[in-house]
């Protein structure tokens, strides 16, 4: 079997377009079209390397399930989506913080994931106004043509009394302007808005020059993490996502995690990958080895 009939074997199974090989190849599209057609004139030996190294890589990912993260019903996550529950039914303002690593960005998810009539946005350190406006758009169905105040007010016509609730994730990452954005739509549409990110979340919202001082005083309920998670928390987290391990060696890998549950999963996932690659049941060694590997909190 030819090179090009490898690679139109693997998009057929797997429903890969050219453009995504392109992507994943970092080759152009135009390159991709031609090289399978016995037409392309550039560097053939370069080109395919590229795509070479791309079927490796992902049929190498089919090879291995991967570990599915199962949200586990620990007090944090209750408490969690508690928060969420209520702001929601109440359409308040919520605000939720703590350190990287506690469980705040799986919570969101599950719960959004379960109501779809929230709109769940993960803040980027370049989310602009424009851009936060734009992706609540796209997400409830408003167009996003027009100039930015049309946009504005399109969103506010389709919240307006709906009920619904916008969760920000990684809200420390906006500016003063987007958080007084979304004050208003909260204030306007009567939307639930949840707020979660870092503990300099807090901070920032009042602004610098205290400008965001309206937000900070609505805000109706807040949940600030603990720095750590409980060990109990912890072992249960490792019992529904591998309930294949002796109670010993849970216990050998939350005390490795050190009250974070990002760092358990990620021993977690390492560990259960390392176990599938070499037909061995995880073990002590293998935990210690992705410890080892792991930076330390």
């Amino acid at each position: 079997m030819t090179l090009q009939d490898r690679l139109r074997q693997f998009m057929q199974n797997n429903q890969v377009s050219q453009g995504q090989v392109s992507k994943g190849a970092d080759v152009s599209h135009t390159a991709i079209s031609q090289w399978l057609q016995n037409k392309y004139v550039g560097n053939v030996d370069n080109l395919e390397h590229k795509i070479v190294a791309y079927l490796e890589r992902e049929l190498g990912k089919q090879t291995i399930d991967a570990l599915e993260r199962v949200l586990a019903n620990t007090a944090t996550t209750k408490r969690i989506l508690n928060l969420l529950s209520s702001v929601h039914l109440a359409c308040e303002d919520g605000l939720l913080y703590g350190n990287a690593g506690m469980g705040k960005t799986t919570a969101l998810r599950y719960y959004a994931a379960q109501h779809p009539d929230v709109v769940l946005i993960e803040a980027m350190p370049t989310y602009t106004p424009a851009v936060v406006l734009k992706t609540i758009a796209k997400k409830i169905g408003v167009s996003v043509s027009g100039s930015l105040n049309d946009m504005n007010e399109a969103i506010l016509a389709k919240l307006n009394d709906s009920g619904r609730m916008i969760i920000v994730d990684e809200a420390e990452n906006l500016s003063t302007k987007s958080l007084e954005i979304l004050r208003r739509l909260h204030d306007i549409a009567g939307v639930g808005l949840v707020l979660a990110g870092m503990p300099r979340l807090l901070s920032n919202l009042m602004g610098r020059h205290g400008e965001l001082a309206q937000l900070h005083s609505r805000i109706g309920q807040t949940l600030d993490l603990p720095d750590r998670v409980a060990d109990e928390e912890l072992a249960e987290i490792g019992r529904v996502t591998l309930p294949q391990v002796s109670d010993t060696l849970l216990k050998n890998m939350v005390k490795r995690a050190n009250g974070s549950p990002r760092r358990l999963w990620k021993i977690m996932y390492h560990c259960d990958r390392w176990s599938k690659q070499h037909s061995e049941p995880i073990n002590a060694d293998m935990v210690q080895a992705i410890d080892d590997m792991l930076l330390k909190n």
